[in-house]
């Protein structure tokens, strides 16, 4: 995990440590938790390492390690799992140091094994964990204190599966995806009883490139900057299974097997990383001690912040690259993307997914000339900027 400081050249890396025995057992798992601190303005701004492998935590640890953004806005909150139980390490990365919660142990343990995921929803608000036949444990989650509450057991449902492994929340936290190896589960956050809110959504089919048989299946989730969620396999192939809008309900979340192809194979993982970035501070909340006033110099330099927008390429062809990854989502989801053309006309509109940060469009049918992109909340306009199409 790649954690911004409030130093725009210091990030801190999470990461873990593997010990490799020759004769091993392949299925290897981690038992040091590392911090590296990077200062990319070191070296001609290539970056240089400041210090490298500091031992956080030292266990038999799970196979997973998640963050998410404390309610100050700046620091971060890592989870790692301790193997074979249902307790975690709980870490505080403040700016210049690292702080080791008490262990907490709360919830179903572990069935089998420590194969699985874990992810904060995007509102900071759950946290939710799940591991090959254990089900799924979900949570209340306090981004000011740190603590899990209230655990919830998602039992392992065992539709025309063999295991589950993958989780994912939908950008709005609404919906709770599991990957169960031939199929996908989604699971209403707001239903009143959330256990029978489960539905299907998803089924493995054969890829488009052979008509023989199914070469893998559902394997690990990532809710992506773009608001999509992609899914990897379990073997070899070069495609993303991909659920183009999670913020909807059943059928509606729109699955496409094999959506997106990778220009190499790939098996087994997808790039983590904190999927709340653009979370800042629980305001109102006793937590929300580094957020200045409106009036303030530093709430100026948020503001005019919120305004930069970027377009590449730029002039473009056939697809262009919207990133307004510094949207305030703390201020209203009611965010949406405009293009317009020369004479006033709006010849496109789509709603930004809670939380996103980039979206990649379609342009090949617009006409040559320049546009103007909008990004908009509720009735203002949040930023904008230019865009030629060739």
């Amino acid at each position: 995990m790649a954690l911004p400081t409030d130093s725009p050249s210091i990030w801190n890396l999470i990461h873990y440590y593997i010990a490799y025995t020759p004769g091993a057992e392949i299925a290897l798992y981690p038992w040091r938790i590392e911090e590296t601190q990077i200062d990319m303005s070191q070296d001609n701004g290539l970056g240089g390492v400041v210090f490298k492998n500091k031992v956080l935590v030292q266990d038999a640890l799970g196979t997973y390690v998640t963050t998410c953004k404390h309610a100050n806005g700046r620091d971060w909150w890592v989870f790692a799992s301790k193997t074979s139980s249902n307790c975690l390490y709980t870490l505080l990365v403040e700016k210049d140091t690292v702080i080791q919660s008490p262990m907490q142990c709360i919830g179903s343990e572990y069935m089998s094994g420590d194969g699985g995921q874990a992810a904060f929803s995007p509102d900071g608000n759950k946290f939710a964990w799940v591991g090959d036949f254990s089900g799924v444990n979900l949570y209340n989650f306090d981004r000011c204190s740190g603590l899990l509450s209230n655990p919830m057991l998602l039992p392992y449902y065992g539709r025309n599966s063999t295991y589950e492994i993958g989780i994912a929340f939908s950008p709005n936290s609404r919906f709770l995806y599991i990957t169960q190896s031939y199929c996908i589960l989604q699971f209403d956050l707001a239903d009143s009883n959330i256990s029978t809110s489960v539905d299907t959504v998803a089924h493995i089919t054969v890829p488009p490139d052979t008509n023989e048989a199914i070469t893998g299946y559902y394997f690990l989730m990532q809710l992506a900057p773009d608001g999509k969620i992609y899914v990897s396999a379990n073997n070899s192939e070069k495609y993303l299974h991909v659920i183009n809008n999670p913020d909807e309900k059943g059928a509606s979340c729109n699955f496409v097997n094999y959506g997106f192809v990778l220009p190499a194979f790939n098996s087994f993982g997808l790039p983590s990383y904190p999927g709340n970035y653009p979370l800042g501070a629980l305001h109102g909340s006793p937590c929300d001690t580094l957020s200045p006033p409106d009036t303030s110099s530093v709430g100026i330099a948020k503001i005019n912040r919120e305004k930069v927008l970027k377009i590449y390429p730029n002039p473009a062809n056939d697809y262009a690259i919207v990133d307004y990854g510094f949207t305030d989502w703390s201020m209203g989801t009611a965010v949406s993307l405009q293009i317009i053309d020369a004479v006033g006309q709006v010849v496109y509109t789509q709603a930004l997914p809670a939380y996103s940060g980039f979206q990649r469009l379609d342009i090949s049918g617009f006409a040559a000339g320049v546009y103007e992109v909008v990004i908009k909340r509720g009735g203002g306009v949040v930023a904008s900027g230019r865009l030629v199409r060739e």
